[in-house]
């Protein structure tokens, strides 16, 4: 995260791409990110995710950004972040969200901005193993078990290694 690695420019980035999956019969939400990401981009992918036809309040939601190479933001686009973030946090206090990371500095950034949009009673954590994140999501017993329905497709995404398409 941060300046764009080994000296390239901006224009060298891989654009964001981001993939969003919901399932209503277990009420899992998974968002995926890669390549470079803005705080637009990220209120871009947040309200695709609030206009999915299958999303509720109440839906467990896991953010997989550990594709993320790059990530620019400022305190204003932070602040219009967290302000459509609180259209998410609604719900039961059983509403959960994890944010899946690869890195250390991914992680630290993850628990700033999960701490600077908090809002509402939607429960928020950060991790860096699939596994704990599922079970914090209280989703673990489904993440190796088959899809819980014919539009599911959540748990050969979470075992998918490559990037979103």
């Amino acid at each position: 995260m941060g300046l764009p690695r080994d000296g390239a420019s901006d224009n060298q980035q891989p654009a964001m791409e981001f993939e969003i999956r919901v399932c209503s019969s277990c009420g899992m939400g998974l968002v995926r990110l890669s390549g470079r990401v803005d705080v637009q981009a990220l209120c871009n992918v947040l309200n695709a995710l609030l206009d999915h036809d299958a999303w509720m309040p109440d839906t467990r939601a896991l953010w997989d950004v550990r594709d993320v190479t790059d990530l620019y933001v400022t305190p204003a686009a932070t602040r219009r972040l967290a302000h459509l973030a609180s259209d998410l946090h609604v719900g039961s206090e059983a509403s959960r969200t994890a944010l899946l990371t690869r890195t250390t500095s991914q992680r630290a950034y993850g628990t700033v901005l999960l701490r600077t949009v908090r809002g509402g009673t939607r429960n928020q954590q950060t991790f860096q193993s699939v596994e704990r994140a599922l079970k914090w999501l209280g989703r673990a017993d489904r993440a190796h078990a088959a899809p819980c329905g014919p539009d599911c497709s959540i748990k050969q995404c979470l075992s998918s290694a490559g990037s979103p398409s």
